[in-house]
């Protein structure tokens, strides 16, 4: 990686910016298809005039604008999409191994399990790229948020009975289920809905705002309450004893607990999603709708947007 990142072309737009323009028309060069047969010229010269129109339009931008008048539900929506990230559960489901020995499946078994899930992610995270221009963002923010939360659901349910190992298997390949449709739905697209959702003018800002939000959670959430959960040594939320008739009684770790507050936390972040993650985002065809209503055509937005 650090090979490639080393010889890999400067972005163009950064060598515009910092007025660099025979370096930037050569990166062009080497980003480009030669059949597409490009003035490298006008293509820099028109980068040259965008970037002059960004810095005007940004030009006294602070980040209290980003928190007035409609900006301020643009703002509501990236912060809570990323936050999304951290309530639908991942801190547990990303647990891995430690969460598959605590069920009773055996290292090795536990090891390979996580090595599988991660696989699966990168799998589900490539099937994306087929499907995620085709269909509305809210769309697929929805149904995966709520495909999600339902494994949670299942999974809390499946730890109220007495343990035993095939409960303990059931509940982990839950996991890897919940890994895969994460990486095909909520994962990928989140950061697609916060690079569209802010205002050129602001955008910078809705997205700083939104990322914040997201590490004071995950540091909450993931840093502080997560590794309690798990911790048999300290709040244990995930266990209980389970006599066995025996002069010794077995400890038979059960998730319910910890499942349970993650699954209460994804129901309220799906009904927020609902009722305040806007349809307006709903991929091209909303978009041709919207640029009808000001009477700007998709194809001037598009010259606008480059």
């Amino acid at each position: 990686m650090a090979l490639a990142a080393y010889f890999a072309p400067e972005s163009p737009w950064f060598l515009v910016r910092q007025n660099r323009l025979e370096e930037a028309k050569k990166s062009l060069k080497r980003l480009s298809n030669p059949e597409h047969n490009i003035n490298y010229d006008n293509a820099v010269a028109l980068m040259v005039h965008t970037d002059k129109l960004e810095q005007e339009e940004r030009a006294g931008a602070t980040y209290w604008d980003a928190l007035r008048g409609t900006n301020l539900r643009r703002t509501e929506i990236a912060c809570m999409a990323f936050m999304s990230h951290i309530t639908n559960g991942g801190a547990l489901c990303y647990s891995g191994s430690f969460f598959f020995q605590q069920v009773g499946i055996e290292d090795h078994v536990a090891y390979a399990i996580t090595l599988g899930g991660k696989g699966l992610c990168f799998v589900g995270t490539v099937l994306s790229w087929f499907y995620i221009h085709r269909f509305g963002r809210r769309t697929i923010w929805l149904t995966g948020f709520a495909t999600l939360t339902l494994i949670l659901w299942t999974i809390g349910f499946l730890s109220l009975p007495n343990q035993t190992l095939p409960l303990g298997w059931g509940q982990s390949l839950l996991c890897v289920v919940w890994l895969g449709v994460y990486s095909m739905s909520v994962g990928p697209i989140v950061y697609t809905l916060v690079a569209e959702i802010g205002s050129t003018r602001l955008r910078t800002q809705t997205v700083v705002l939104g990322r914040s939000v997201y590490y004071f959670g995950n540091i909450i959430f993931g840093g502080i309450l997560q590794p309690k959960f798990m911790s048999p040594g300290d709040w244990n939320l995930k266990g209980k004893t389970v006599s066995t008739g025996t002069a010794v009684d077995t400890y038979y770790p059960s998730d319910a607990l910890q499942a349970f507050f993650w699954a209460v936390l994804a129901t309220l972040t799906l009904i927020w999603g609902y009722f305040r993650l806007v349809r307006e985002i709903t991929g091209p065809h909303a978009l041709a709708k919207q640029c009808a209503k000001v009477h700007v055509t998709v194809t001037d937005l598009g010259v606008l947007l480059i």
